[in-house]
C-alpha cells in the first residue's frame, strides 16, 4: 500500500460518538451516507481506478497517485485517514452537510419538546355581517307615474353585490348570506318598513352584524345613499353613513356605494 495513505487504515469513528445527537441524527446521517456513495459511484466511472474519498483535495491526489507503485488495478486507499486528515483541515461538503441537518434537527426536536414556537402577530378573527339587498326610496316627483322598474331592480342588485365584495376584500369581514331571510324583509314591507328587523334576522343567521343601504332618488338624475350597520347582539349602530346629494341617473348608484364605503365604512375601520 502507498504510505500516504495507509496509516489509519481500517479505523472508524462512530457517528452517534462524533454528534452525540441520539436516533434523529443518526436518520440523518444515514441519509448523507448514501449521497456520498451516489457520489463515489460517480467519481468511479470517471476515475475506475480510484476510490472517491468525498474530499476533493485528496481525491485529486489520489488520480496523481494512481501511478504511485501499485500495478494497474491494485490500487487500494481507505477512507478513514483521509477523513481525519480533512476534518482537520478542510472538512468535506458531506459531513458539512451532515452537521448542519443533525444540528437542525435537534433544534426542531427541542422546539417541539418545549412547545416552542415562532413569534408571529395574532391574526384578527373576521367579522361575519349579513348584507341585505340595498332598496330604494322613491321621492322623485314622478314616483306616482314611473314605478321602480327593471334598470332599477338590477342597479340596486349590483350596488348590494360591490358593498359585500368591498367588505370581503378588506380582509376584515366574512360574508354571511342573507338570501334566506329575503322572503321575511319582503312580507314586513321592505327593510325601510320592518323597524329593524334586520338585526333579528342577521343574527339568526349567525352573523355578528347586519347592514342594510338605501337610496332615496330626489329627481330621475339625483339621489341620495345611507348605509346602515348593526351590531346582531345589542342592536347597537356600529356605523351610519350617508352621502351627499349625487349627480347621476339609476346606472351611477354603484359608483355611490363604491365611493361611501371606501370614503366612510371602510376608512373608519382602517382608522381603529
Amino acid at each position: 500500500m502507498c504510505r500516504k495513505h495507509d496509516d489509519f487504515a481500517g479505523s472508524r469513528m462512530s457517528r452517534a460518538e462524533i454528534f452525540g445527537l441520539g436516533a434523529r441524527a443518526r436518520a440523518v446521517l444515514a441519509i448523507a451516507d448514501d449521497s456520498r456513495a451516489r457520489s463515489r459511484s460517480r467519481w468511479a466511472a470517471h476515475h475506475p481506478k480510484v476510490r472517491s474519498t468525498g474530499c476533493a483535495r485528496h481525491d485529486e491526489e489520489r488520480v496523481q497517485m494512481a501511478g504511485c507503485g501499485y500495478r494497474p488495478g491494485g490500487i487500494q486507499i481507505y477512507l478513514e485517514r483521509i477523513r481525519d486528515d480533512c476534518r482537520e483541515t478542510d472538512m468535506p461538503s458531506a459531513w458539512s452537510s451532515v452537521f448542519a441537518l443533525a444540528v437542525l434537527t435537534v433544534l426542531a426536536a427541542a422546539l417541539a419538546v418545549f412547545g416552542i414556537q415562532p413569534s408571529r402577530a395574532a391574526e384578527p378573527d373576521l367579522v361575519k355581517i349579513a348584507v341585505f339587498e340595498f332598496e330604494l326610496d322613491d321621492r322623485s316627483a314622478g314616483r306616482g307615474i314611473i314605478g321602480q322598474d327593471a334598470t332599477d331592480t338590477e342597479n340596486l342588485k349590483t350596488s348590494t353585490e360591490e358593498a359585500r365584495r368591498m367588505l370581503s376584500a378588506s380582509g376584515r369581514y366574512s360574508i354571511v348570506d342573507a338570501s334566506s331571510a329575503a322572503a321575511e324583509v319582503t312580507s314586513a314591507g321592505g327593510i325601510q318598513y320592518c323597524n329593524g328587523c334586520d338585526v333579528p334576522l342577521a343574527k339568526e343567521l349567525g352573523a355578528d352584524q347586519s347592514m342594510v343601504g338605501v337610496f332615496t332618488r330626489v329627481t330621475r338624475v339625483e339621489y341620495t345613499l345611507q348605509i346602515l350597520v348593526r351590531d346582531t347582539q345589542t342592536g347597537a349602530v356600529v356605523s351610519n353613513a350617508s352621502t351627499g346629494l349625487r349627480m347621476g341617473a339609476n346606472y351611477s348608484w354603484p359608483r355611490g356605494v363604491k365611493w361611501l364605503m371606501d370614503n366612510r365604512i371602510l376608512s373608519a375601520q382602517r382608522a381603529e
